[in-house]
């Protein structure tokens, strides 16, 4: 019964996919690595970290979308990044980044994914609150080339350390993904 359901959404999925509209992305896993603790998981915290010290990355965010729909990249209107910023101890600039593959429950700094670095989407946070990122290239450049799951990973710069809301904290405040079609 249960792959029943599995075919169904996947069917609905694909039709709404198919014809101009709003999709939501279902938010498979969320974490961070920590290069402090390179063997731990910190997956199921409330708070996901993204930090750096003089300029290294620290702490890097895995957000791990199911690619459970079909569209094409050239359908593919726009894409927007919601996150919530729920601490801020040093403001500053992150730096969005795809990566083909998802993180797991136990993903790690040391076994942690790698990103395309040549697809990215600055951002800066200021202070607390709702952060709202285009990643509308990154999104096509992800599904062009990809049939797999996908995850965006973020790495905070310039030691900037910035805590966003996990899917555990809040289902309002969780990292959420739209994607609308033309």
């Amino acid at each position: 019964m249960r792959n029943l359901w599995v075919i169904v959404g996947i069917f609905a999925a694909t039709a709404v996919a198919s014809s101009a509209g709003s999709l939501d992305v279902l938010l498979n896993v969320d974490t961070y690595v920590d290069s402090a603790n390179a063997t731990q998981s910190f997956s199921g915290d409330k708070l996901l970290w993204a930090s750096s010290v003089d300029g290294t990355p620290a702490k890097e965010v895995y957000l791990g979308f199911l690619k459970n729909f079909v569209i094409s990249p050239e359908n593919i209107s726009s894409a927007t990044l919601k996150l919530y910023a729920s601490k801020v101890e040093k403001p500053g600039r992150i730096v969005a980044y795809v990566s083909e593959g998802q993180p797991l429950e136990t993903t790690t700094w040391k076994y942690g994914l790698t990103y395309n670095s040549t697809v990215s989407v600055p951002f800066s946070v200021e202070g607390e609150g709702e952060c709202i990122v285009d990643v509308t290239a990154m999104i096509k450049k992800a599904l062009k080339g990809c049939e797999c799951p996908y995850s965006i990973i973020l790495v905070a710069e310039d030691s900037t350390s910035v805590a966003f809301a996990s899917q555990e904290a809040s289902a309002e405040m969780a990292p959420s993904l739209k994607i609308d079609t033309i």
